[in-house]
């Protein structure tokens, strides 16, 4: 694409990395927590929804891929923006896509905050405990993308390394018949629960910034399919044992499922097994942040002459403002609804959208190049 500038040979990272920066951005706080909101709709056959929004967002991700490779060099979404919608709505989009990534990282860091306000210390004060973490966003993001690709890295492999065995404690609680029979509620009761499914899935629509960071990115499809994918297991297998271990009517009363069947196992070394997953999961709720950060610093420098060390402590003092407002589980639970549902809009909207409106375009052009 001819408006796009050269990025340099130090800032690219290998395609193979594509899959942790999209990983850790689709798993986060929302596996914690999840498992109430789809069950609603669907009850036991809330599983079925996850295996479909993981299929549907396989479908995206092609789309998403078809619309980025059709530039002649590497274009990321605000390049695309410009070039299919033109000067104003593309510009007014693109500023709708670095509010909606800052909200994303600050829907997590918010969420995650909660979850150390209610789990391990009730009455800490919770500003400087924010003001800590967002120095280790700003040092992580500040580092730019191989720095943040780093700590994605280690931000899948610790966690699961260290909190997917603790599962095995609780197949001994487990009840299979929980699931039986399979298939009683209506397709219409599955596809509102898949909608509540679209907050942890987001997250893999940040491959429209990191696209040109790739050394070769047509080949990182593969690995963002194999991040979806991955992520999809890991939901399937977290709602499965939740739906086994509890009954549906304790389910409806219960905030945090997964950390509740963690605190419920019980090991010779350790009797708050809770901590532990807490406190290995900031990792990852850091990467969150980080990769969202990132993208939003990156497209707010391409609309407006700001470099990412003015946008990026902007932001992060903005979020330390907005912790000071939004404090309690009614602010932060709309606060995420209305992520989750601008995210649902670009998953399901704008991204097929671009792909119709790339496609046609490839249309038109064959005859002439015939």
């Amino acid at each position: 694409m001819s408006g796009s500038r050269r990025i340099g040979e130090n800032r690219l990272i290998s395609s193979l990395f594509v899959f942790f920066l999209i990983h850790s951005s689709i798993v986060g706080v929302g596996v914690l927590k999840f498992q109430k909101e789809i069950l609603e709709p669907a009850g036991y056959d809330a599983w079925i929804s996850v295996l479909f929004v993981g299929g549907g967002i396989h479908a995206i991700v092609w789309m998403m891929y078809f619309a980025l490779d059709a530039s002649d060099s590497p274009a990321d979404v605000v390049q695309l923006n410009k070039v299919h919608f033109g000067r104003w709505i593309g510009t007014a989009a693109n500023a709708a896509f670095v509010l909606y990534f800052v909200l994303g990282g600050f829907v997590v860091f918010r969420i995650f905050l909660e979850v150390i306000q209610v789990w391990l210390f009730p009455r800490i004060n919770i500003y400087p405990l924010a003001a800590i973490l967002l120095l280790l966003v700003y040092y992580t993001v500040s580092g730019g993308l191989r720095t943040v690709t780093g700590m994605s890295v280690w931000g899948t492999a610790i966690p699961y390394a260290l909190t997917i065995p603790l599962f095995a404690f609780a197949f001994k609680y487990i009840h299979p018949a929980n699931l039986l029979p399979i298939g009683t509620h209506s397709v219409a009761d599955i596809l509102r629960s898949a909608r509540s499914m679209a907050f942890p899935y987001l997250g893999f629509e940040t491959m429209l910034v990191l696209y040109p960071f790739v050394k070769r990115p047509a080949e990182s499809q593969r690995w963002t399919h194999a991040a979806v994918g991955a992520a999809t297991i890991i939901y399937l297998f977290v709602m499965l044992v939740t739906l086994m271990y509890y009954s549906e009517g304790q389910l409806h009363h219960i905030i945090w499922p997964t950390l509740n069947i963690v605190m419920m196992i019980e090991v010779p070394v350790m009797q708050r097994l809770e901590y532990l997953v807490i406190s290995v999961w900031l990792l990852k709720a850091l990467v969150n942040v980080s990769v969202c950060l990132w993208a939003a610093c990156r497209g707010a420098g391409q609309l407006w002459p700001i470099k990412r060390r003015v946008s990026l402590p902007l932001f992060l003092g903005g979020y330390l403002a907005l912790a000071f407002w939004i404090r309690d589980r009614q602010s932060i639970d709309w606060l995420a609804n209305v992520y989750s549902n601008a995210g649902f809009w670009i998953v399901s909207g704008y991204i097929p959208l671009l792909f119709l409106i790339v496609w046609w375009k490839r249309m038109r052009k064959a005859p002439k190049a015939a």
